[in-house]
């Protein structure tokens, strides 16, 4: 799951080698595994560690099947975040990941992986309310899983807002209206599901937007870091942030039981497994 970005911002990141992209699986231009700063997740001098906490893990969207979870657990992945579905690029309506089912759920969970679900949202809002945006996106992520599980379950670890680099050609977001917005999508989804959302994002998004959220969005949820590259950008802290849940560390990777790209991923597992119901 990661960044996406505009063709330009990408030919500029090849050439010149200093741009921070980061990337949910599928979702735009392959990083490198960044490099280790220090240990728990928590750096001085305002950078995070990306030492790793143990738990291997990998996110998938429609891009990485199929998947043979057996396969999977067996080259020690122990958690996977599957795309639930999202906005489409430009904002403009929203859509179910089409490998979002009960069947894969359910095959994860038997070859022993604790499952969580993330939205992507790239925060553009064409005009709309923040707030209301919000809560709609909120609601259609919970209506999203209760309708595939037919239930509360809402997985195991945190659910997940995925929220991506705003320079893909749309502008029309501050970083105030970014915290709001991020503000009234995790209470609407809290106050449905009784499950407090995770933030996966990285430095260039925050730091692009700047205003609240590159300030206090640390009160809010806590966060999935993205840091594939080697531009130091990539590990600088943001956000009221010192430290990280979840790292993804690696994306647009072959192999462990998949047969498209995927993105790896590490934590603490005990640190993200939540309650199945509220």
């Amino acid at each position: 799951m990661r960044m996406v970005m505009i063709l330009t911002v990408v030919l500029l990141t090849t050439i010149m080698g200093c741009a921070s992209t980061g990337v949910h699986s599928g979702d735009s231009p392959p990083g490198v595994p960044p490099s280790v700063v220090s240990p728990s997740g928590i750096s001085p001098a305002g950078v995070f560690s990306t030492e790793h906490k143990g738990n291997l893990g990998m996110d998938i969207s429609h891009w990485s099947y199929p998947i043979d979870f057996a396969q999977s657990r067996a080259a020690g992945i122990q958690f996977v975040y599957m795309k639930c579905g999202g906005a489409s690029l430009d904002g403009s309506y929203y859509i179910q990941d089409s490998q979002f089912t009960l069947k894969n759920i359910q095959a994860a969970r038997n070859a022993g992986l604790k499952i969580g679900f993330y939205w992507y949202k790239n925060p553009d809002l064409g005009g709309k309310n923040a707030v209301s945006d919000a809560i709609t996106e909120a609601d259609l992520f919970y209506s999203y899983i209760y309708n595939i599980t037919g239930s509360m379950d809402m997985g195991d670890l945190f659910p997940v807002l995925d929220f991506e680099d705003p320079n893909s050609g749309i502008n029309s977001i501050t970083g105030d209206q970014a915290y709001l917005w991020l503000q009234n999508f995790s209470e609407e989804f809290k106050a449905k599901s009784g499950r407090q959302i995770m933030l996966y994002t990285y430095y260039y998004t925050v730091a692009t937007l700047e205003g609240r959220f590159n300030i206090d969005t640390a009160a809010l949820m806590p966060l999935w870091l993205a840091a594939t590259d080697t531009s130091p950008d990539d590990n600088k802290e943001f956000g009221g942030y010192k430290n990280w849940l979840v790292l993804q560390y690696q994306d647009n990777v072959s192999g462990y039981g998949t047969s498209g790209a995927i993105d790896l991923d590490d934590a603490d597992l005990s640190t993200i497994v939540t309650p199945i119901t509220p």
